[in-house]
């Protein structure tokens, strides 16, 4: 059975694993007493022998090859290092982007199969929602419904947060990704028409901005205003929460995602020749002001990116062309940008999201599953 390596153990907390998969070994661990586990019985190995819901349950495996179930009360806490893999699960076809709900659930989009996944914090499929053609974009918002954008048919779904579908209603022609702003309003890029659409949770349209060649991804900041990366025009455009256009600034070769960071700055992955063959990606940083701070190294063909608890980008490298299987990475860098490590991520990689617990979620199209990764911040 695999090991999980554990560093700087500490107790007191959890261990969160995925069920059948992995041993923990205590002995000699730092401040744990052997012998004061599951009622002072030795603490020798313990294997993962259930789960109760997203909580596993331990067995203690002794060397005279006898064992006892113990309650989840009975786990101590640990870290594993950053970029560990901490699972790899199946999904539908050509999964591409991901979002998760204040519950942990992983919510991803199928383009190839044409549904929704939703996987538990553990990786455990909960259900698969029908979602038409090219499903791409999703977001949750505050009530914990699933937003999901169709680029393939121009529509916009609405889920509630058991996968319910709730609603369906046009949304221009190729909506590609979208953002849920604080009172609830969604923005959409529409690649199609080069606009971004302003709708309102019911979804009536509230507003039409005209945007720059192939809009791509969109993020709102703490002030409500909406940031939109034009692919095309490799430029990035703030508009106001009213739609009224702020400024328009370069943001490098074929600028693709978009993250915001505490401080309000905003991070653009620059995948260089849209993913379709091997080429040194970028990130591209700009405060609110729109200056360019700097470009940066951040693996090849980098593509999503997300920002996690400590401020450090975790960018998503893959290739976009069907035809071309090649290994996928994600590269951490520290919030000024300087690449920390990078780490094997399937092939194809895509989309990702971090989770509460700071893991990063990584979606391989090529493999069609989503990998999990420990950033090192957060107990699995």
């Amino acid at each position: 059975m695999d090991q999980t390596p554990l560093d700087s153990l500490a107790a007191g907390s959890t261990i969160w694993v995925q069920p059948g998969t992995a041993t923990v070994e205590l002995e000699a661990v730092p401040g744990i007493a052997t012998g004061t586990l599951g009622g002072g019985v030795p603490a020798l190995a313990w294997r993962v022998s259930g789960v109760s819901g997203e909580r596993p349950a331990f067995e203690r495996e002794s060397k005279d090859g006898s064992g006892t179930i113990f309650a989840a009360a009975a786990m101590v806490t640990g870290t594993v290092k950053p970029g560990s893999v901490l699972g790899t699960y199946e999904v539908g076809a050509n999964p591409e982007e991901v979002a998760i709900d204040a519950n942990g659930h992983v919510w991803v989009t199928n383009w190839g199969s044409a549904n929704i996944t939703e996987l538990s914090r553990t990786g455990r499929v909960l259900g698969t929602y029908a979602a038409g053609i090219r499903p791409e974009g999703i977001a949750v918002d505050k009530a914990g419904n699933i937003w999901v954008v169709k680029n393939g048919s121009g529509t916009i779904m609405k889920y509630s947060s058991t996968g319910l579908l709730l609603d369906t209603f046009r949304a221009g022609l190729k909506p590609h990704n979208m953002a849920i702003d604080c009172s609830g309003d969604l923005w959409v890029t529409d690649d199609g028409a080069n606009t971004v659409m302003k709708y309102s949770a019911a979804g009536g349209l509230l507003g039409a901005f005209k945007a720059g060649n192939n809009p791509h991804g969109i993020a709102v900041d703490a002030g409500g205003n909406v940031w939109v990366v034009n692919n095309g025009s490799d430029n990035l455009m703030k508009l106001s929460s009213a739609g009224t256009l702020l400024g328009v600034y370069k943001a490098g070769p074929d600028p693709i995602s978009i993250a915001i960071d505490r401080a309000g700055d905003a991070w653009l992955t620059n995948t260089v020749n849209d993913g379709t063959s091997y080429a040194a990606g970028t990130v591209t940083e700009l405060p609110p002001s729109g200056v360019n701070m700097g470009t940066f190294p951040a693996g090849g063909n980098a593509w999503g990116i997300a920002i996690d608890a400590s401020g450090n980008l975790w960018v998503v490298n893959g290739l976009t062309n069907p035809g071309v299987l090649a290994p996928g990475t994600v590269t951490e860098l520290s919030p000024a940008g300087a690449i920390l490590c990078a780490y094997e991520a399937g092939i194809d990689a895509l989309g990702i999201a971090i989770d509460g617990r700071g893991d990063v979620w990584i979606t391989d199209s090529g493999a069609s599953t989503v990998t999990v990764v420990s950033s090192g911040s957060a107990a699995i």
